[in-house]
Formats: structure tokens, C-alpha cells, sequence
């Protein structure tokens, strides 16, 4: 007797959609990739709210003695503004950051509930493809019985072998269909392990409030518009002139050092 192997196929697969997306939130590298994304725009946007680092370089320098070098430190106070638009610009691009992922996050949770319900009809039509099966092959032996006995007719006996036939390809070809359903829902699941679960997802917290479908397809050209008008505005607040502390040492080695103080503009 000959068996599909439709067990193999029943895969422990989550018991809903909404688990189906726990797992691919967990364990797919794009939403990886798009945690990292938005959690180094987040850095960004915290950095760009502190003063600009201070410059120190070392110049030539004529001194009393002669050529010498001298150490500068500057420290600019961005009084002009700057740092208010570069705060602005980053702000700006962690929008568009998070425009950009909650689009493709979209997109791919879509994908994931498609595949879901796609490898669950075909497995339901493969279970009732090896069942057909099943029946077929006990009506063959029941039919090769009676041939055996005398009751019926050769005729029917090859009768049953070509139906038998018929319905095993129909049965092999769902099996193949319910395999490539299959694995199209584990890969976009991250290829999760066996014992996979759900409940230990860690928190996507800038997923948490999705605006509407409609409101994601036009957020990111928003996010756009308003980063490069913060980007404009960053480069005119830029061009304007700016007060800074600066230290000068003369002499930065030796026994005597002669530090001066002062403000560069």
C-alpha cells in the first residue's frame, strides 16, 4: 500500500495568524534589521541634542623665541542656532526612519498573514487529498479481493489501479503544494526553531501606534518634505556667524606653559 507522506507536512505551525506575526516580529531578519535601523535613528536624535564636540588641533606659531607650536582648543557655543537645527535635521530623519520601517514592516506582516492562510488551505487540501487516497487504496484491495474470488470482473480491478493512480498524483501534487506553502511561511518567519514561542517577543516600541493603511503610504514622502526643509533651514542657520571659547598653550611641554583665553567668533 502506498502512503503520502502528508505528516511530514504537518508542520507545528502557529496556532493563528496573530501568533504567525509574533513569530515573524521575533525571529525574520528584516524586522531585525529594521529594529537596528530605528534604534540607531534614535541614538542619532539623542546625540544631536548635545554641544558639537570641541576642535583641538595644534598651529604654527610665532613666539618670543622664535617659530614655535602652539595648542588650540576651541569649543563653539552654537549660539547662532545650530544646535536647535541639527536637532530639527535629526529629528527629521528619525522620522523618515520610522516612516520607511512601519511601511515595510507593514508590507511584510502582510506577506506573513498571506502565506499563513495560503499554507493552511493547502494543507487542509492535502489532508483531503491523502484521505481520497487512503480510500482509494481500500477500495483497490477490496476490489482485488472480489477478483480473486470470482465475484468481479478483471475489468474492474485495472479499473481501480488506474483511479488509484489518478489520485495519487493528485495526491502528490497537493502534498508538493502544501511543502512550497510551507516553506514560503517558514522563511518569512525567520526559519523559527521547533520550540519557538511567541510570548517571549520582545517590544517593537516605535510600531506600537500604526497610523492607517492609507496614512503609511503617504508618511514617508511627508517625513521627506520635512527633512529637507529642515535640511534647508539647517544650511542658512549654518552660514550665520557664531561665538565659541577658545584655549590657546604657547608652550605645552616643558617646565612653563603660557595658556590664553578668549572668545573667536
Amino acid at each position: 500500500m502506498f502512503g503520502i507522506g502528508i505528516a511530514c507536512v504537518l508542520w507545528a505551525q502557529p496556532p493563528d495568524v496573530e501568533s504567525a506575526l509574533a513569530l515573524a516580529l521575533r525571529y525574520n531578519p528584516r524586522v531585525q534589521a529594521l529594529r537596528q535601523e530605528m534604534e540607531s535613528a534614535a541614538r542619532l536624535q539623542r546625540s544631536a541634542a548635545v554641544l558639537t564636540a570641541p576642535h583641538a588641533f595644534l598651529a604654527p606659531a610665532l613666539t618670543p623665541g622664535g617659530v614655535g607650536e602652539e595648542l588650540l582648543l576651541n569649543q563653539p557655543l552654537e549660539l547662532n542656532g545650530a544646535r536647535q537645527a541639527r536637532s530639527r535635521v535629526a529629528q527629521a530623519e528619525y522620522e523618515a526612519t520610522l516612516a520607511r520601517s512601519l511601511l515595510e514592516l507593514n508590507d511584510l506582516l502582510a506577506e506573513v498573514a498571506a502565506a499563513y492562510y495560503e499554507y493552511t488551505y493547502r494543507q487542509r487540501i492535502a489532508q483531503a487529498a491523502a484521505e481520497a487516497l487512503r480510500l482509494a487504496e481500500r477500495t483497490r484491495d477490496a476490489i482485488q479481493q472480489q477478483t480473486s474470488a470470482g465475484v468481479r470482473a478483471g475489468i474492474d480491478l485495472t479499473q481501480a489501479e488506474i483511479e488509484l493512480e489518478r489520485v495519487r498524483q493528485h495526491a502528490l501534487l497537493r502534498e508538493t503544494e502544501a511543502r512550497a506553502a510551507l516553506e514560503r511561511l517558514k522563511a518569512l518567519l525567520g526559519n523559527p526553531p521547533e520550540d519557538a514561542s511567541p510570548r517571549t517577543l520582545p517590544p517593537l516600541e516605535w510600531a506600537t501606534r500604526v497610523p492607517s493603511v492609507d496614512a503609511l503610504w503617504l508618511r514617508p514622502a511627508v517625513a521627506q518634505l520635512r527633512l529637507a526643509q529642515a535640511l534647508a533651514q539647517q544650511i542658512r542657520i549654518e552660514a550665520l556667524p557664531d561665538l565659541g571659547v577658545q584655549v590657546r598653550i604657547e608652550r605645552f611641554h616643558g617646565e612653563r606653559t603660557r595658556p590664553a583665553y578668549g572668545l573667536t567668533i
